[in-house]
């Protein structure tokens, strides 16, 4: 393994304002119909999508969402993580493992936290 350093001394943060077209995040998509390839997710891309499964799973400031989607995988990060960060609400997350191993642990934290999705 190889560690590079950056040269020069750290310096403050720099505070940016993205834009509706600026990049994200990379996307690779698994080659299932195609080659895999990398698609560009716009920060505009991530709103809509936000938007658009919060009206249409009514997710609110007082919604719950219990989730093991690894967030890795579109549905992790959009819906069990970026969703109810940005239009209110909790998240509860199970690691995809746990699930995997006892699939009533995420049927129990639906229940012991409220969970609404």
């Amino acid at each position: 393994m190889h560690v590079h350093a950056v040269p020069g001394e750290p310096g403050p943060a720099r505070e940016r304002t993205a834009s509706r077209d600026d990049v994200a995040y990379l996307q690779y998509t698994s080659g299932s119909t195609g080659s895999p390839r990398g698609i560009e997710i716009t920060h505009g891309n991530v709103l809509d999508e936000v938007d658009y499964f919060g009206a249409a799973l009514g997710l609110d400031s007082e919604s719950v969402l219990v989730n093991w989607a690894p967030v890795f995988h579109d549905l992790g990060l959009v819906l069990g993580t970026l969703v109810p960060l940005l239009r209110g609400g909790r998240i509860v997350t199970l690691s995809p493992q746990a699930f995997v191993r006892d699939p009533e642990r995420w049927l129990r934290a639906i229940s012991d936290f409220g969970g609404t999705h």
